[in-house]
């Protein structure tokens, strides 16, 4: 390997500051920059579709605002309520079984993100058997 120069001293004292003060720069130009924030509010997720009710163990519960298909959600927030007994769900169009068929949520409450249009088309939840929980769900697209 050919050096071709040796960088030290004053020079590189040089460099080392004009990096230092053109990495403040771009922070602040990122932090503070209000196009920039205008243009992130504008692109953030736009909430749609609420649903509310009490899943039970003889029915399957599922996100009615994607459905019908006219609407494509990024993805959704379903909370069941900490009061909620436990509960099953599948992602894959599959049905859960208040038996035991599908990921389980426990008792007690949980905050569940299912991302993917798809995934959320294909989310189903049933309690447990004996079981109820009170939820509300939210689209994103």
């Amino acid at each position: 390997m050919t050096q071709y120069a040796v960088i030290s001293g004053e020079f590189l004292d040089n460099m080392l500051a004009l990096v230092r003060k053109l990495d403040e720069s771009i922070t602040l130009f990122v932090e503070n920059d209000l196009k920039l924030r205008r243009t992130q509010a504008g692109n953030s997720p736009l909430a749609i579709g609420f649903q509310q009710g009490t899943i039970v163990d003889t029915a399957i519960t599922r996100f009615d605002a994607a459905q019908t298909g006219a609407q494509k959600f990024s993805y959704i927030e379903v909370l069941i309520e900490d009061t909620a007994g436990s509960c099953r769900y599948t992602l894959d169009a599959s049905d859960p079984s208040a038996a035991g068929r599908g990921h389980k949520i426990p008792a007690g409450g949980s905050t569940l993100t299912i991302p993917g249009d798809e995934n959320i088309k294909n989310f189903k939840i049933v309690a447990e058997t004996g079981n109820t929980a009170a939820f509300t769900m939210q689209g994103f697209f």
